[in-house]
């Protein structure tokens, strides 16, 4: 675990640690995760709401970098979302794909538009998912008639 006491040194040898693969967990502040560029990170966890979607978009984006699939969860409770702006509040307590609540909020107006929710699935055997509910955020995976039938898809 990181904090502000920790040595540089004792930070170098945790994240040389964790980049060869002999710590697979480390605990840290957001200044501290967006220093990390390691593409193979597969889980980025907020154990409070990010103060706005801006924040969420710059830290989620350490998982997954190298193109494979990656999980991004935030645990916001009540406390926690006091000092987030409206739009973070909105995606946190809202029933709105997380992705287009996103994208609407980042996108600028020349940007291309923001993709159309999913239809449901194209793949009845999800060997080779390609669901946009699936892939998408687990609200609109909740509404896909797939999913359960891979549970492991997703991780």
């Amino acid at each position: 675990m990181f904090t502000s006491s920790t040595t540089d040194a004792t930070k170098g040898r945790i994240l040389n640690d964790f980049r060869a693969g002999r710590v697979r967990v480390v605990v840290a502040t957001v200044a501290f995760g967006l220093g990390i560029d390691i593409p193979d990170v597969r889980l980025v966890v907020h154990w409070s709401a990010p103060h706005s979607i801006l924040s969420y978009w710059q830290e989620i984006c350490r998982a997954g970098r190298d193109g494979d699939p990656a999980l991004a969860v935030v645990f916001a409770y009540p406390r926690s979302i006091t000092d987030c702006d409206d739009a973070m509040k909105t995606m946190v307590n809202g029933t709105e794909c997380v992705r287009r609540t996103v994208l609407k909020e980042l996108r600028t107006k020349d940007m291309n538009p923001i993709p159309a929710q999913g239809d449901g699935c194209q793949d009845d055997t999800c060997e080779d998912c390609v669901c946009q509910l699936c892939i998408c955020c687990n609200r609109c995976s909740r509404s896909c008639t797939c999913f359960g039938a891979c549970p492991d898809k997703l991780l």
